[in-house]
């Protein structure tokens, strides 16, 4: 079978491949609403409809996310990765729509429980949730939490770019996100392996996680264009910065932040915590690094420099001396954890 056949004939764990997308997917759309903001990429992770047409000043944006798993947290995750979707193009997120799809013999118990936890957070954010529906499938089998979160976005605010020259920052822990849903999904396992106090400092890492104020803070102390770092990793979301905006970039490994506890449980697993969903955890570029550093300390989140966007199309990552090329998205790891675990 020819390699062009074998990439149509399934998909694999993870987001569907750029070739793929591009080649197959992305022609077939035609761009025909003057309404729509953002163009069709691969790489954006919003929508948003200019209010009255263009010359409105204000548009409506959101974003989705789906989490699915076993824990009662799914729905918290889900809503903080569309919300930070949302406040990454420099809108208030506002309102969550939830659908909740479960396995047809889930107890409603833990449904309600699912609720009270996402209603938990949109009080965090100070999010209205606007509408929620459960329904029981036979054509899953663990729960599946899909959100939308939508906002407002001064349109006439021209879009900002990452050009070269600037800096590029990483805001929060590569692979956090994922580990904290592996210690959530795999609580007793995990207890025969680490001690009680390891798991619990381990949970209590999820106040690290970056929130909307927090990114919205950036944007006023110096962030010129924020991305969350979604499925894959923080190296697909560097990959995709690039695809984003076109650009090259030069990235030092080692300055790349990753907590202890993350990096024993991806060894336990045998994970790579770099290809690990990291929502909450943000790349921002910047021409005021100083400025925003000092911000990110202050507000009690771990941020640090990774290097810079450079002029042409070239993506380096160093390791001391040694330089390699960035290579493009893997499958994101936890959603292998996930699959190996059936």
């Amino acid at each position: 079978m020819k390699q062009e056949e074998k990439e149509r004939a399934s998909m694999k764990i993870g987001n569907l491949s750029q070739t793929v997308w591009k080649r197959d997917i992305k022609k077939k759309i035609q761009m025909r609403r003057k309404e729509v903001l953002f163009p069709i990429m691969m790489e954006e992770k919003t929508s948003a409809l200019v209010c009255g047409g263009k010359a409105h000043s204000e548009a409506f944006v959101w974003a989705d996310a789906s989490v699915s798993g076993t824990t009662e947290k799914l729905g918290q995750y889900a809503i903080l990765r569309a919300a930070n979707d949302v406040a990454a193009k420099g809108a208030e997120p506002i309102g969550v729509s939830v659908q909740i799809l479960s396995p047809a013999k889930e107890k409603e118990e833990k449904i309600v429980h699912m609720a009270a936890a996402m209603e938990e957070m949109c009080e965090k954010l100070n999010l209205q949730i606007t509408c929620i529906r459960a329904e029981g499938s036979p054509s899953v089998f663990q729960n599946i939490v899909c959100v939308t979160v939508a906002g407002f976005l001064d349109a006439a605010v021209p879009a900002k770019a990452a050009r070269p020259g600037r800096e590029i920052l990483l805001c929060g822990y590569a692979g956090l996100e994922g580990t904290l849903l592996i210690a959530q999904e795999a609580e007793e396992e995990l207890g025969r392996r680490f001690t009680p106090a390891f798991l619990r400092q381990t949970k209590e890492k999820e106040k690290w996680l970056c929130t909307p104020p927090v990114i919205r803070g950036a944007f006023a102390h110096g962030a010129k264009t924020a991305r969350q770092i979604g499925s894959g990793g923080i190296l697909a979301a560097l990959w995709e910065l690039g695809e984003c905006f076109n650009i090259g970039m030069e990235i030092e490994f080692s300055d790349i932040l990753i907590c202890q506890e993350t990096v024993e449980i991806c060894e336990y697993y045998q994970l790579n915590p770099y290809q690990m969903t990291s929502a909450g955890s943000l790349l921002i570029t910047t021409d005021k690094s100083t400025e925003l550093l000092a911000f990110f300390k202050q507000v009690g989140i771990r941020a640090r420099r990774l290097g810079v966007i450079t002029d042409d199309n070239v993506r380096i990552v160093t390791s001391g001396t040694e330089k390699r090329y960035l290579d493009r998205p893997a499958p994101d790891e936890w959603l292998r954890w996930q699959s190996d675990r059936k």
